[in-house]
């Protein structure tokens, strides 16, 4: 597995992106392991560890497919920062919150690249200034157009 924020992938999941592709079925499914195998689809090392928090047996299922794990960096931190700040939210700190969201889009906004996760997580981050798909989308767009 590559760790670290230098690989050149294609998109970054969330922790929602890797529950949908956990969940999705088919020939969909097929090929979003094979994008994350082959790297195009980047996992941030935090977006990782809440997953396997929240979903412990989808989290082993899926593990022999992570290719590209994304350390975090002092620039991803002040990234981060910068958002919540650009936003006037600071960083939550609820009992489930670790700021994962902010600390995906500060990766997704300075490597320029999309933001893949569940639909109802895109608006989240339109809002953060990141460029942000579903699965689905993101494969007919990204993939096949």
């Amino acid at each position: 597995m590559s760790e670290g924020g230098g690989a050149e992938f294609l998109c970054v999941a969330d922790t929602d992106g890797l529950y949908c592709i956990a969940a999705a079925s088919g020939n969909l499914k097929t090929v979003l392991l094979d994008h994350l195998k082959s790297g195009h689809i980047g996992v941030p090392a935090c977006a990782w560890k809440e997953f396997e928090d929240l979903y412990p047996d989808k989290a082993e299922a899926l593990k022999p497919f992570v290719s590209v794990r994304i350390t975090m960096k002092r620039a991803y931190y002040a990234g981060a920062a910068r958002i919540a700040d650009r936003l006037n939210s600071g960083f939550p700190r609820g009992a489930y919150d670790d700021s994962v969201e902010l600390f995906t889009a500060s990766i997704a906004f300075s490597k320029n690249c999309p933001i893949v996760t569940s639909p109802a997580q895109v608006s989240v981050y339109k809002s953060m200034t990141c460029k942000a798909s579903d699965l689905e989308t993101w494969v007919v767009e990204y993939v096949m157009g």
